[in-house]
Order: structure tokens, then C-alpha cells, then sequence
């Protein structure tokens, strides 16, 4: 190893502290993951369970799966428990304490400062706030940003499970069962369809602006309506 890599790991590690402050002390394991050979070296039980399949997977919130159980018994959680954690799989998803358990705070969940602020700066465009306890679930979010894609804990479980069967999705999960139905308001109905994104909308402003100065003085309202009947997607 020469001296070069040991500083550049070791930077990486100072940079991994600040980010998951509670991870200090098992830094090591997101530096380098354990491998499922390893685990299960450490801990018999882990050669007859699930975790082989997630030996290269993240959980939601972007940490490596086999590191999280690794974590999290060598803290004293049980096989099962570190299991269902770090798989984000089973009955630990039964309550809201437990289902938000570990997800941490909105900078915890991507991967820079940078990243999350364009997040935030979509959401605030489609006319919501993000709060820094909010979590926010892509799997939720039908584009980038999207308002109720941002979950409080206040909120919990039982907000999702309203949203998807508002949505008239199917969930089978240990958070929800719910079955396929028709959604609850017609999802292409005009009031619940954005033709453009205020971004795209915004860039397409300016990029006409600075093609054609003169528009510079028409009402802007008037150039937002042009954009949408230019650019937007048809609904048939």
C-alpha cells in the first residue's frame, strides 16, 4: 500500500463519519463490504439465509445490505432482526418505529449535498416542501421530486397505503397487502395531469429568450402557455 492510497482511504473514511455518524466504529464496512463468505464465516446463521442474494445490493437509503447486518450484529441484534433490516424485508416492517428505522435524515438518503438539492429544488417547483425529517421513497414518485413521494414519519405506513390504493396499485409486502382496484380519481383527468415540468418549462423560457430577445417583454404567463403547447405530451 503506498502512502497515497492510505491518505485517500483514510479521507474517504472522515468523509463516511460525517455523513453516517452512527456508523463510527464500523466504517470499515462500507469502505470495503463484507462479502457473503465473510458473513457467514462470522456468523453461521447468515449460510442458511437470503443475504447471499444481496451481497452487491443497497438498501433504500443507499448503505450496502451485508455491511447493515454486519453492523448490526456485531451491536447485538439477533440473525432474524439483522436479517429483515438489512433486507428491508419481513415483520421488522410491522410498525412505523420500525419501518423508518435507520432510514435517518433527508441528507443521509442520497449521496451528496448536491444531489439531494436538486431533489428538493423539483419538489419545491411542483409546489412542495420537503421537510429534513421527511424520507423520501422513489418508488413512490411517478417523476423526479414528486410531492408525495416526501414521507413523514407522522405520516407512517398508513399514508402509503392510502396513497397506493388511491393510485389503485398492488402492494404485497409486509407493509401493505393490497390488491389491484381502479384508482379512486381518474389519474389522466386534467386536474391530476401536469403537461411539462416547471423546470423544463423554466429552461424552455430562457432558451427562447436568448434566441429571440424581443420576447423578453412579452407576458410571461403567455410564453408559459406557448412552452406547454409546444413541448408537452398530448393526452388523447
Amino acid at each position: 500500500m503506498t502512502a497515497a492510497w492510505l491518505q485517500q482511504a483514510e479521507a474517504e473514511a472522515d468523509a463516511l463519519v460525517q455523513r453516517f455518524p452512527d456508523w463510527e466504529g464500523f466504517i470499515e464496512l462500507l469502505v470495503v463490504p463484507p462479502t457473503f463468505d465473510e458473513i457467514a464465516e462470522e456468523f453461521p446463521e447468515a449460510a442458511r439465509s437470503s443475504m447471499k442474494d444481496y451481497e452487491d445490493r443497497l438498501t433504500s437509503y443507499g448503505l450496502p445490505c451485508l455491511a447493515l447486518y454486519v453492523k448490526m450484529r456485531r451491536t447485538g441484534k439477533d440473525h432474524r432482526f439483522s436479517e429483515m433490516v438489512a433486507t428491508q424485508a419481513g415483520p421488522v416492517l410491522s410498525t412505523d418505529d420500525t419501518f423508518f428505522a435507520g432510514m435517518g435524515t433527508l441528507d443521509n438518503q442520497f449521496q451528496s449535498q448536491k444531489h439531494l438539492n436538486r431533489f428538493l429544488k423539483a419538489a419545491k417547483a411542483h409546489g412542495y416542501t420537503p421537510s429534513p425529517n421527511d424520507v423520501y421513497m422513489p418508488g413512490l414518485a411517478r417523476f423526479k421530486g414528486d410531492p408525495e413521494a416526501w414521507v413523514s414519519r407522522a405520516q407512517g405506513r398508513a399514508y402509503i397505503r392510502k396513497l397506493l390504493e388511491g393510485r389503485g396499485y398492488r402492494c404485497n409486502s409486509n407493509l401493505s397487502n393490497i390488491e389491484s382496484c381502479e384508482p379512486s380519481d381518474d389519474p389522466l383527468a386534467p386536474k391530476n395531469c401536469k403537461p411539462l415540468g416547471e423546470d423544463i418549462i423554466r429552461r424552455r423560457i430562457s432558451e427562447y429568450q436568448k434566441t429571440d430577445p424581443s420576447l423578453r417583454k412579452k407576458d410571461r404567463r403567455e410564453l408559459r402557455e406557448m412552452v406547454i403547447e409546444k413541448h408537452a405530451h398530448k393526452i388523447h
